[in-house]
């Protein structure tokens, strides 16, 4: 049995776990529920031995024996593995070969060769206890279907001698036509007396999959006990409803600020264009089609594997696609960040290795891709450039000691909003943003929402992709939300609210 009490953990004074607990029998399937910021992330970590919980109270424990916090080789002693959202498996190498990933894996003959037939037959087992006996172990792991490759995560993890197993969202990118086979394999771990913890935000899953059921809620158990004592309604209300301490505390926004007018600032100089999506499809995207007005701020919602993800990249050219892309009245073709500027279409990506440098200065971070602006006779202009970046630093709010400071130093709220005062440079007349906020504290969400808001009334279309609910409710007049590619709901004005988001993306997703 897998047994964790009095788990809490802290970032920045921030409470994000509060005394958690939970008990997972041999041969058990706990589904582990809540929205983005519940504490789920938190909670793997600490059982993986990678966070060290606050105090010296809480206890993490296989059987009789504790796991030592904030050591991922006692959490691997103890049989406790983590088959992650994006498998961390290797697709170029065959199935074998990432089976075996680690040192020592392989059954070796004397000289140090490899038993490939013994290790052909070995592998071939491990395929057939999680019921892949379709899945060759010379096959190259990127051939497989999603399904297979999970099925053969796994089999790596129960290789490894796991005992307790947490899926990470493991069905997220599975269309409905494999769900049914890997709650098949996860029935085949537990014949095996493998306790397993299914995190998922599908809720129409934890029925089929699961015997017990823990919902989170900004970092506390809000309900806990047997499926049959959860229906999905009631699911529903223990995630979505907001804790009333959290709104005194002002960890959510007012619904009073929902809609009121962001303070007057310099308007910018891109002129004003919709966007528009007809009948895109790309990676998760299946036939998309939307409208999103120049002067306003349209959000983008749903769970992972929604398609929201896809659709800054679909956008940013990164992602093939199929479909018409238009920027007002132009049909566009976007090959890169380079097509959609020429546009007037800027994307700002989710990833922070895309977005800024964090060795170069902060100044040189905010004129990437401007210094043409700065060069006279053939020659950069620093003085102009250094006169242009503290200005910027000005009116943007960018708080830096210096403008020489590497950009490592500054805050993840200030590191963003320099990847923003960049964007807005560039004069877009369609601004493309993927969680903006994610990961900062509750000032900078403002500071960063009121860029966006500024940025709308000066006649710029703001499209923003986010998980962050408040955000959505504070800043958009528009909000689609999507399920399998596609879009589910429209909501506008007034039913733009972090309840009813909720209740559109949980609500029959399938």
């Amino acid at each position: 049995m897998l047994t964790v009490s009095g788990i809490s953990k802290s970032f920045f004074g921030v409470r994000v776990l509060a005394d958690f607990g939970i008990s997972i029998p041999d041969g058990e399937v706990h589904a582990l529920l809540g929205h983005n910021g519940s504490g789920k992330s938190t909670l793997i970590k600490i059982l993986s031995g990678y966070y060290q919980p606050d105090g010296e109270t809480g206890i993490v424990a296989v059987d009789d024996h504790r796991m030592r916090l904030g050591d991922t080789a006692s959490s691997a002693s103890l049989g406790i593995g983590v088959v992650h959202q994006g498998l961390s498996l290797i697709p170029s190498l065959t199935v074998l070969e990432n089976l075996r990933l680690g040192p020592g894996q392989f059954a070796t003959a004397p000289g140090r060769r490899i038993r490939w037939r013994a290790e052909r037959a070995r592998a071939l087992a491990q395929l057939a206890e999680v019921g892949l006996t379709d899945v060759l172990p010379e096959a190259q792991f990127a051939a497989l279907s999603t399904v297979q490759q999970t099925g053969v995560a796994i089999a790596r993890a129960r290789h490894e001698g796991v005992r307790c197993l947490i899926l990470d969202e493991p069905t997220s990118a599975l269309p409905d036509s494999e769900v049914g086979r890997l709650i098949s394999i996860i029935g085949s771990m537990q014949q095996h007396g493998v306790s397993i913890m299914y995190v998922t935000h599908r809720l129409d899953e934890v029925a089929r999959v699961a015997q017990q059921v823990t919902v989170l809620r900004d970092g506390k158990i809000v309900g806990s006990g047997p499926v049959a004592d959860y229906p999905q309604a009631e699911l529903i209300r223990l995630i979505v409803n907001p804790p009333v301490a959290a709104r005194a505390q002002g960890d959510v926004a007012d619904a009073g600020d929902r809609g009121e007018p962001a303070p007057a600032a310099d308007a910018p100089r891109g002129g004003r264009a919709d966007l528009g999506l007809c009948e895109v499809s790309g990676g998760t995207l299946r036939g998309l089609s939307l409208t999103a007005r120049a002067g306003s701020v349209v959000g983008v919602a749903g769970l992972v594997g929604s398609g929201v993800e896809d659709l800054p990249r679909i956008l940013q050219g990164d992602l093939p696609h199929a479909g018409e892309i238009r920027i007002g009245e132009k049909t566009v073709r976007l090959r890169g960040p380079k097509s959609g500027q020429a546009a007037g279409l800027v994307v700002v990506p989710s990833r922070v290795s895309e977005k800024i440098v964090e060795d170069l200065e902060v100044g040189e971070n905010l004129t990437l891709g401007l210094q043409g602006r700065f060069f006279r006779s053939g020659k950069l202009n620093h003085r102009a450039e250094r006169k242009f970046t503290r200005e910027l630093i000005k009116t943007r709010g960018i708080r830096t000691r210096s403008i020489s400071d590497p950009a490592r130093l500054l805050s993840g709220g200030n590191k963003q909003k320099v990847v923003m005062a960049r964007a807005l440079e560039l004069a877009p007349a369609v601004l493309v943003v993927s969680e903006p906020t994610n990961g900062i504290d509750v000032a900078g969400k403002k500071e960063i929402l009121h860029l966006l808001t500024e940025a709308a009334q000066g006649g710029t279309t703001v499209v923003l992709c986010s998980s962050e609910l408040e955000d959505l409710a504070d800043a958009c007049t528009e909000l689609y939300v999507l399920a399998d590619g596609r879009i589910k709901s429209q909501l506008s004005g007034a039913d733009i609210t972090r309840e009813r988001i909720l209740e559109e993306m949980h609500s029959d997703a399938h």
